[in-house]
């Protein structure tokens, strides 16, 4: 069976072969590692994400009386960006059940309080993609409501990858960007079976497997990390 990760890869390369995309990057095995669309091609997928459909992406930008659109109107969006008042933003208290993806791009670095960082996973309790850069998170905004999420940028001053991250189930893609010069992995990494992708620009080693953990114990999803890593499929990326 076609896992989605593999699905997905053929439908790129489909869309290379076509010359729809055009690969900027690739890697060393021969796929295609970053790629670039045409400008007809990105004004076709700009009209189809946009308001002519179901606001696949919806910006909040600052306004006169806050943000438009309002706090109030969160509840029938399913992915937000947001560019710049992220604070500002947090502290109105957004509530977004139907909320997937909150993506936060600021220009300057933005200090987010522990309650500032502690109200995101509460605000979008089915959040998937979290990304808040470049954000210095006073403390990781992780909880045990975080389950859900496959995808995280952390921008931080972590110096320790708490336990508490085992909890994170269904994580694929991990990426940890810290002012600490060393990353301890506290958290059991062959746990979270989802994991495809770990990187952070700090120096680490990564944990043995713990006695609860079986090597092998399940091969199509576990991410190995040892001499012969580069042979497993599962294996999608490391980069520390």
């Amino acid at each position: 069976m076609v896992s989605a990760w593999e699905a997905a890869e053929n439908y790129l390369e489909d869309l290379i072969n076509r010359n729809f995309t055009r690969v900027e990057k690739m890697r060393p095995d021969g796929r295609a590692k970053t790629c670039r669309i045409h400008d007809m091609l990105r004004d076709f997928c700009i009209k189809e994400a946009g308001s002519e459909r179901e606001n696949f992406l919806q910006e909040m930008k600052r306004s006169i009386n806050g943000f438009e659109p309002s706090i109030a109107e969160l509840q029938k969006f399913r992915r937000l960006c947001i560019h710049s008042n992220i604070l500002n933003f947090i502290s109105l208290k957004p509530y977004g059940p139907r909320v997937r993806s909150f993506v936060c791009f600021s220009k300057s670095e933005v200090a987010l309080p522990t309650e500032n960082a502690s109200a995101i996973p509460a605000a979008f309790k089915l959040l998937r993609v979290l990304e808040v850069n470049p954000s210095n998170l006073q403390k990781s905004p992780m909880t045990c409501t975080s389950c859900q999420l496959r995808y995280l940028t952390l921008s931080t001053d972590l110096a320790i990858l708490p336990a508490a991250f085992s909890k994170l189930w269904n994580i694929q893609t991990l990426v940890v960007d810290t002012t600490s010069r060393t990353l301890e992995i506290k958290a059991d990494i062959w746990k979270m079976v989802q994991l495809r992708h770990l990187k952070t620009n700090a120096a680490t080693t990564l944990p043995k497997t713990g006695k609860g953990s079986k090597e092998g114990e399940n091969p199509r999803h576990s991410v190995q990390f040892h001499q012969k890593a580069a042979q497993k499929k599962y294996l999608k990326g490391l980069a520390i």
